[in-house]
């Protein structure tokens, strides 16, 4: 009897100390931020979107518009930014003390590039310098699978990683005017979806994996 209260009482442990070990680690895999120290990558739009349909808060170091259309949204401007759960972190590339206590926390770095050549050149110096953490490189604003490929062969010179692509689309500019994230805008009408179908395709793959992380 003895035997099985000590089995009894190791199982309840066990199971406790797994829900706090569980709660514990929800709250660094919620934590997603989007960064790249080149400005005019597409983060603010990317940020807003993600953290619209994710359901999460909104934080941010850069004043923009899209933060008047989020109802959870924060800035943080010369100050320090808090690590928190449920949040998507929309950070500009200033020289603030915070960042890289931000980047540290978080669960998912990503991380926008373009065709200009600086803003992948940063965007590998972040995927070396954090190469511990889930990175998920962007390929943005691309016109076409010549800028795909550019970016890829450019970025696989340095490091091996998955790039995920993201055309230009005016599905983001409406974002800007309306409020409305890119799976809102997908969803209004049967037209909506018809044209934003190849845009939303590729959206949906981010989201995705941003969800079977958690």
């Amino acid at each position: 009897m003895h035997i099985l209260f000590n089995l009894i009482q190791k199982i309840l442990l066990y199971c406790l100390f797994s829900a706090i070990y569980k709660d514990f680690f929800a709250t660094i895999i919620n934590m997603i931020v989007v960064y790249n120290s080149k400005g005019g990558v597409g983060k603010s739009a990317l940020s807003y979107s993600l953290s619209t349909d994710l359901e999460t808060q909104l934080l941010s170091n850069d004043e923009n518009q899209f933060l008047g259309y989020h109802p959870e949204s924060k800035l943080y401007l010369n100050e320090t930014m808090p690590i928190i759960r449920d949040a998507v972190y929309d950070l500009g590339g200033f020289e603030t003390p915070f960042i890289e206590d931000v980047l540290e926390a978080a669960s998912v770095i990503i991380i926008p590039v373009t065709v200009d050549f600086n803003s992948m050149k940063r965007g590998v110096q972040i995927l070396k310098e954090f190469k511990h953490k889930k990175l998920l490189l962007v390929a943005n604003q691309i016109e076409n699978t010549d800028d795909f490929d550019y970016i890829k062969e450019i970025v696989k010179r340095e490091v091996n990683t998955v790039i995920y692509p993201l055309k230009r689309s005016i599905i983001f500019r409406r974002s800007l005017e309306t409020g409305m994230s890119v799976k809102q805008l997908y969803e209004e009408s049967g037209l909506s979806k018809y044209s934003y179908r190849g845009i939303f395709k590729q959206y949906e793959a981010i989201l995705k994996s941003l969800e079977n992380s958690q």
